[in-house]
């Protein structure tokens, strides 16, 4: 069976720990072009400088070298310092993300399969996860995990660690209402409303002001949820929006933040919502500056892809 850990192990530590020791360091030459070349010189012949680079030899113009820096390794490749990196690294992650490598493959797997077409076993694979969840921690190698994927999967991942374990995703959902795709920070907002995090109603606030309507819309969901009454006036702003969804969920969210068991608060215009505002302004505990409020991101931010 394919390792998926070993893997996601060569692909993170390649660039701070497998290339040092898969490739002794050999000479080092650096050409005016900033490119740099690890091998051993064997001969200068004329207007050439001749490097063996592990096992074959290149020819390398004198004029364009800018530096070489002398050692005694031969550039060769050395599979066992590349297998025993690997076996550091493994070690390294069991300790810190507290799973051992058939615990990593077997959550690896079942994220993978969350955006399956096929929704059983998309379902199956997300039911495993909360399974696992209950006997073993398994959201800190999911958050490892997360710089990886796409937009698709972070959203989904992003409500898996919301369901199981509320407390790990919060720093989580607040770290991804900055990301560059506007669906995942709409998707955070939301999460952090649904764990009902009082203390992100700024970053809730901020959203409304995104250059999107789905960020708007996640913006008001999680400040219905929080029933943060102090984003009464800046929902209020949006009451009239052109967009009818981004309309029909401000006056719903004014709606939530007012009502109770027993009493429905409900204006059919902005007007009459200011002069609501106006008579309830000062029993309402501000905490956030709303004329300070900024965007979580700049305007026209989008994910740019792979």
């Amino acid at each position: 069976m394919k390792k998926y850990t070993s893997f996601i192990i060569l692909a993170f530590a390649a660039a701070f720990i497998l290339l040092p020791s898969l490739f002794a360091v050999a000479d080092t030459i650096t050409l005016k072009s900033s490119v740099q070349i690890q091998g051993k010189i064997e001969k200068e012949v004329g207007e050439f400088m001749h490097v063996r680079v592990g096992d074959r030899s290149i020819r390398v113009r004198k004029d364009e070298i800018a530096e070489v820096e002398k050692n005694d390794l031969d550039g060769s490749y050395d599979l066992e310092a590349a297998k025993t990196a690997a076996q550091e690294e493994d070690r390294k992650l069991t300790e810190t993300l507290g799973l051992n490598e058939e615990q990593r493959d077997t959550v690896y797997r079942y994220i993978s399969l969350l955006n399956n077409p096929d929704v059983s076993k998309s379902r199956d694979a997300r039911a495993a996860l909360v399974k696992m969840q209950s006997d073993l921690n398994i959201v800190p190698y999911i958050v490892f995990l997360l710089p990886s994927y796409l937009p698709p999967v972070v959203l989904s991942v992003l409500e898996l660690i919301t369901e199981i374990s509320p407390d790990q995703a919060k720093e989580v959902l607040r770290e991804y209402a900055f990301f560059t795709d506007e669906n995942v920070r709409a998707k955070a907002l939301e999460m952090l409303g649904v764990i009902r995090d009082k203390s992100s109603a700024e970053l809730m606030m901020r959203g409304l002001l995104d250059h999107t309507g789905i960020v708007k819309i996640g913006a008001c969901k999680a400040l219905a949820m929080i029933r943060a009454q102090e984003a009464t006036p800046l929902l209020i702003h949006f009451f009239d929006q052109s967009d009818l969804r981004i309309q029909n969920n401000v006056r719903q969210a004014l709606s939530a933040l007012w009502s109770d068991g027993t009493t429905t608060v409900s204006f059919n215009s902005q007007q009459e919502w200011m002069a609501f505002w106006q008579e309830k302004s000062a029993s309402v505990q501000k905490t956030v500056v709303l004329d300070h409020l900024e965007p979580l991101v700049e305007e026209g931010t989008h994910f740019s892809g792979c």
